[in-house]
């Protein structure tokens, strides 16, 4: 009889977001500040856009902190993982004649999984893979003010990482232990652009991704025989439209809109393992209520589905994730420094699997720590 293997995650503070990271490039990350993930982090409108600095009076610095709980559910089977890294910083201060210049780091992709098969009905052993690692992009931003109400805005982004997957491989009765070992590393380049227009009653901007380059390496060690493995090639990631726009209806009321394009269908060079990608987009929505003074209530509504297909046997169509998610955030400021955001995500997702369809909820907590620079400068005075 035919015994179907589910992946089981170890419940742990260091592994992986997703149960689907390990496919693909793994999950994609949205860079956002937890101001905008409580608005469903639409990409044109947060500050990663170059574009977007219109009005700066002073220095800004900010640290994002995330934490993730994902529970999957299939069939009666039912496991957790968890997650606690930093996401995300950023910093901008202003130059003379209208420029502002700003840096950022912030996780691309994340690659982290730790699974293990349920059964060894099919196989002589059981299978325990450990993945630790991310894509991450390190930016450099220079914008132009102009009348105030115009921001244009060029990047350069140099995206960097790599992962290190452990293949663990254990008899039934434990008495033999085998490990493989896989590194990938990654790097590339790429230029972008944003542009924004700012009104006291509306905002419209948009931030364009040309298609850039990764080169891989891809590593594979087997340990106790002579076959190792190096493995050189280029992955094309698409372009990418962000477009944004926000209404300011009243003093205490604000809606954000937000779509993003990426064709990834045709993204892929040479790595033919990874041919069954789609065209997806992302679609936001968010709700900003100034009720309460310094303690704005911002709401959010996101459809954003994955990139990759999971292939099924016998079925002329794979099928996609589907991913819907729900947020909330606010504010709170500290004297004389800034102020601390919080942002709260629910994201619900669903996949056909050939061992039965497969949902995942997965509850994400952004903390965003921003600084804003507190002193004037001191003028000399005759006689002291």
């Amino acid at each position: 009889m035919k015994c179907t293997m589910f992946l089981l995650t170890i419940v742990s503070l260091l592994a992986g977001q997703s149960f689907f990271n390990t496919q693909g490039l793994g999950e994609l990350m949205h860079a956002s500040d937890a101001q905008s993930v409580a608005l469903a982090a639409p990409h044109a409108l947060s500050n990663w856009n170059p574009g977007m600095l219109v009005v700066l009076p002073q220095t800004r610095i900010s640290f994002t902190g995330l934490g993730a709980v994902s529970i999957a559910r299939r069939n009666s089977l039912t496991r957790a993982v968890g997650n606690l890294r930093p996401s995300g910083v950023w910093g901008v201060t202003p130059l003379p004649c209208g420029f502002r210049f700003s840096l950022s780091l912030f996780e691309r992709f994340n690659q982290d999984f730790d699974i293990w098969t349920e059964s060894t009905a099919t196989t002589p052993y059981w299978y325990h893979i450990v993945s630790r690692g991310g894509i991450y992009t390190l930016g450099a931003n220079l914008t132009a003010s102009l009348l105030n109400h115009l921001g244009l805005g060029l990047g350069y982004n140099r995206t960097v990482g790599g992962s290190r997957e452990d293949w663990n491989f254990i008899t039934g009765d434990n008495r033999y232990r085998s490990t493989d070992t896989i590194e990938l590393n990654w790097s590339g380049s790429m230029l972008l652009g944003g542009v924004s227009f700012q009104h006291p009653y509306f905002v419209v901007a948009t931030v364009f991704e040309p298609t850039h380059t990764l080169q891989g390496r891809r590593f594979k060690r087997v340990h106790g025989a002579v076959s190792d493995t190096e493995q050189l090639f280029t992955i094309r990631l698409p372009l990418t439209i962000s477009v944004g726009a926000s209404i300011q209806v009243n003093r205490k009321l604000c809606f954000q809109l937000g779509a993003e394009r990426r064709p990834w269908a045709k993204s892929l060079l040479n790595n033919s393992t990874w041919r069954r990608l789609r065209d997806v987009w992302r679609l936001s929505l968010g709700l900003e209520l100034n009720l309460i003074e310094e303690h704005p209530l911002r709401l959010g509504y996101a459809h954003d589905d994955w990139y990759f297909w999971n292939e099924l046997p016998n079925t002329p169509e794979p099928s996609p994730i589907l991913e819907h998610s729900l947020h909330w955030g606010t504010s709170f400021p500290i004297r004389r420094f800034g102020t601390t955001d919080l942002a709260i995500a629910l994201a619900m997702r669903k996949n056909r699997t050939p061992a039965g369809t497969m949902y995942e909820e997965a509850f994400k907590m952004s903390v965003t720590l921003a600084y804003s620079e507190a002193w004037l400068k001191r003028t000399r005075r005759w006689g002291y």
